[in-house]
Formats: structure tokens, sequence, C-alpha cells
């Protein structure tokens, strides 16, 4: 268990000096899943947001569209069947504040002129997460 503190916090310490963002991603990786730090994927649609290991973006659903006062956009992910909420929301509470995101409720976060909303659905398919940009009134 030291060995693995230890390499994590000396993983940690490398990716920082680099000047690359710090993402943490056991904080709701599914149970049993190997720990991991290191630099995360990315939305298609929403490229300056991070997508959780467990989670697969359906790219198909996404919408979006450019307006003056700024972008909209859903994005929808496919949680993995061992994910929970919980989960899901943790790893965003630990994640977006280091894409600079303040946290303004609790499932919504806000940056510069845009706020971002993370709401939960099921469908046939499973548990979907929904993420939508719009910017702020």
């Amino acid at each position: 268990m030291r060995r693995k503190t230890a390499f994590s916090v000396l993983a940690a310490a490398a990716i920082l000096s680099a000047g690359m963002p710090l993402v943490t991603v056991n904080a709701g990786t599914p149970p049993n899943a190997p720990e991991q730090v290191g630099i995360p994927k990315f939305f298609l649609s929403l490229q300056d947001i991070p997508l959780m290991p467990g989670l697969e973006e359906l790219p198909a659903e996404t919408l979006s569209f450019d307006k003056p006062e700024g972008r909209i956009i859903e994005t929808i992910a496919l949680m993995d069947a061992r994910l929970q909420r919980g989960q899901v929301l943790s790893y965003y509470r630990t994640a977006l504040p280091q894409f600079g995101w303040g946290k303004s409720g609790e499932n919504s976060f806000y940056r510069k002129d845009e706020s971002l909303e993370i709401s939960f659905d099921k469908r046939e398919s499973g548990n979907i997460v929904k993420f939508m940009i719009r910017p702020l009134l």
C-alpha cells in the first residue's frame, strides 16, 4: 500500500512539474478497477471537459449551437454498469476545478461566462449522464 501511495505521489509531482493538470481518476472509478493518475481523455464535443473512465461518450447524440451570447452544448455519456451517480459527481467535483470550473450547486459549475450542469437519466441501454454547457445569463 505504501508503495502504491508513494508511486501516486511521485507520478503527481511529475505531472505537476510538467505543467500538466492533475486528475486523480480513482475518485470515481468502479470497484476493483486499477488506480490511475494521469492525463485524462476528453469529450469530443466538450474538448475542455475530461471524460471520466467508465463513461462512454455518445457523439451522435450531441447537440451544439453557437450564439452571440456563447455556446450551447449538450452531450451524453453512457455509464458503465458498475458506476454509481455519486462516483461520477465525486470525480467531476474533483476534476473540474483543475480546469477552471467553480462549483455553483449540487450538480452545476461555472467558468467565466459559462455554466455546466450534470444530470442523470435512465435508458434501455443503461444509465446516462448529460452534460449541458450554456452561457451564464
